[in-house]
């Protein structure tokens, strides 16, 4: 709860800040989120059958291939020729190749949507069942320390899936959702969990789970971590018609404390095919976005759809304030002109004759991010379009502007489903699913480092998993991949996405790192500078990042109790000192001037010594 005089001041902030903005939108709705506190899997839970290979069932359920989709108003605008292409792959061919491990499989259902979320020991990715949304936890060596498990045996919600995993880096915590509707609750919805402690894994109770009910069906729900929420976006259906598209702020802060009374505020939108394409930002790393600042959505305007001389991208902007929810408004942050595109034709096809493939060529895919540099920040975003990748860097300086953008068709080649991230190092990770007449659906990546010429993904193209055989499993392939950043290194990009083995998906996990030109699934977040003697009586340690700016990770392995962790100044006096039991520890630096010094971690009779800089 906040303290009362901090009230004046933060409304009074968001009232000035609010009217330097274009405002579309004020006094949103509030709805109190239903806390239902179950942690561990329900072993008596009952799986209902709610999807197939066909998608939803039920009474109000949406049928996959029936999805709704924007139809231009002005289609003779759409002949522009693209002046952005890309035509050959980057030169770049340092970032090798290797296995990552496999997701989650088949389930009987399409598509497997996966989605991915990763923490400094655990990775987490969930899926589509035919009772919902599956979840499971490995550790960063491809483990299984928590088994396939339906989501709604935690929560006792009986949902229909379009799961959606984060990891919300400020206050290492993930967060599970999927939708539901009112054939199986009651009502249509939005289910959230949150874990309780930083260990999903834990069979314990330990998620904190919310039910919002929502008055339409809440289709293609996309969430984000921000600052001060977790924003959504969902495309609303009314008896099976599509009616608008809403967006949502819901207080984290309430949600991590387990509170009752947890509110989410909303704004229904019309109907306008930008805010169909529209998918909330994320925040990347830990340097949250200045001040005032509200959550950001982007979203596409195609000119067949606007009627405008040019294609465009937008963001629109929710300041939220959960103590006064009259004062919370949503605005239109910036709108860009972009180099024109067609959005193509829709479906890519497949070796054999299978069916062509939904390549969801109309929206914002699955998730843009906003990373802080402090002197700049950026968004990076991507979408489908003339039959492959169309991704954007937004910059701001002082005002959003496109700093670059391109379209990547480097062959003949289809490419959809993309997932764009940006790492501490400006380096941007762009991976997709590929097909064609001649290439099965397979898992693909490329990328650029901060620094190489501007519209151009430098790095030659690199395959995460290839596929094998043509799906025939519905035509839709997912609704999305996932690409994430590593926090703990802040830099290793981590994927998930499905691919086909057989007639019948299948999913897979795996990273790719452009700075140190490695892929494959990260063991240990060691870099080459640490020198760590393995011997019986040197305790096995890593520390990370060298040199650091703000927070320091200390990874220890062959602990045998409590370990004392100091930090010391080049003459040895202590400024520091932790307790920790193994693991990784995380310790704040940010308060120590710029230098060298010495981190020493004692355990029983075991110890370790390093040297780092703190810049």
């Amino acid at each position: 709860m906040r303290k009362v005089y901090l009230i004046l001041p933060v409304l009074f902030i968001c009232l000035a800040v609010s009217a330097q903005k274009n405002i579309i939108a004020r006094n949103p709705d509030v709805v109190i989120g239903k806390l239902i506190k179950i942690g561990s899997p329900n072993p008596n839970w009952k799986d209902v059958k709610v999807r197939d290979e066909n998608g939803i069932i039920g009474k109000e359920g949406q049928v996959e291939n029936d999805e709704y989709s924007p139809s231009p108003k002005f289609p003779g605008l759409q002949k522009d020729r693209d002046m952005a292409v890309q035509s050959k792959q980057g030169a770049n061919s340092s970032v090798a190749v290797s296995n990552g491990f496999s997701g989650l499989g088949y389930t009987q259902v399409c598509p497997a949507d996966p989605t991915v979320a990763v923490s400094a020991n655990y990775v987490l990715q969930m899926i589509n069942g035919s009772s919902g949304a599956y979840f499971q936890v490995w550790d960063k060596n491809g483990n299984i320390l928590l088994p396939r498990t339906y989501m709604d045996a935690i929560t006792g919600k009986g949902g229909l899936g379009d799961p959606v995993v984060l990891y919300d880096q400020l206050a290492d915590r993930f967060v599970i959702t999927e939708f539901a509707n009112k054939s199986e609750t009651g009502s249509d919805g939005l289910i959230i969990a949150v874990c309780a402690s930083n260990d999903p894994s834990k069979t314990t109770p330990n998620w904190n789970v919310y039910f919002y009910p929502t008055t339409t069906f809440p289709d293609y729900p996309k969430y984000s971590v921000w600052g001060d929420a977790y924003y959504c976006k969902t495309n609303d259906f009314k008896r099976n018609r599509y009616s608008g598209a809403t967006v949502y702020a819901f207080d984290k802060a309430a949600m991590i404390l387990g509170n009752p009374t947890a509110s989410m505020q909303k704004f229904a939108l019309g109907t306008a095919n930008k805010y169909y394409s529209m998918c909330p930002v994320g925040l990347s790393g830990t340097t949250t976005a200045p001040a005032g600042t509200g959550g950001l959505f982007a979203y596409l305007n195609d000119n067949s759809w606007s009627g405008s001389s040019v294609d465009s991208v937008g963001v629109l902007e929710f300041d939220v304030n959960f103590v006064t929810p009259a004062s919370s408004a949503l605005s239109i942050a910036k709108s860009l002109a972009v180099a024109a595109y067609t959005l193509g034709s829709g479906t890519a096809p497949q070796p054999n004759g299978g069916q062509g493939l939904d390549m969801l060529r109309n929206r914002v895919m699955n998730q843009p991010q906003y990373r802080n540099f402090g002197s700049s920040a950026s968004i990076v975003l991507a979408h489908v379009a003339d039959n492959s990748v169309r991704w954007y860097e937004l910059k701001n300086a002082g005002t959003w502007a496109v700093n670059q953008q391109s379209t990547y068709t480097p062959d003949a080649n289809y490419r959809f489903m993309p997932s764009i991230n940006i790492n501490a190092s400006g380096d941007i990770g762009l991976s997709y699913n590929t097909s064609s007449t001649s290439v099965f659906p397979s898992i693909r990546f490329t990328g650029r480092k901060a620094g190489d010429p501007l519209n151009t993904m430098t790095i030659a193209e690199g395959v995460l998993k290839a596929g094998t055989a043509s799906s025939s499993c519905s035509g839709r392939y997912g609704d999305y991949c996932h690409l994430v950043v590593d926090p703990t290194d802040n830099t290793t990009f981590w994927m998930t996405g499905m691919y086909n083995a057989a007639s019948s998906w299948s999913t897979y996990i795996n990273t790719f790192n452009l700075t140190t030109g490695v892929v494959g699934a990260v063991k240990k977040p060691v870099l080459a500078n640490i020198n760590i003697k393995e011997t019986d009586n040197i305790l096995k340690a890593a520390v990370y990042p060298n040199p650091a700016a703000k927070t320091l990770y200390i990874t220890l392995d062959n602990y045998t109790s409590e370990s004392t962790i100091s930090i010391m100044d080049i003459t040895g006096k202590t400024i520091l000192e932790r307790k920790a039991n193994g693991g990784v520890t995380k310790i704040n630096i940010e308060d120590l001037s710029s230098g060298v010094y010495l981190i020493k971690v004692i355990n029983a009779d075991k110890s370790f010594t390093y040297k780092f800089v703190k810049e």
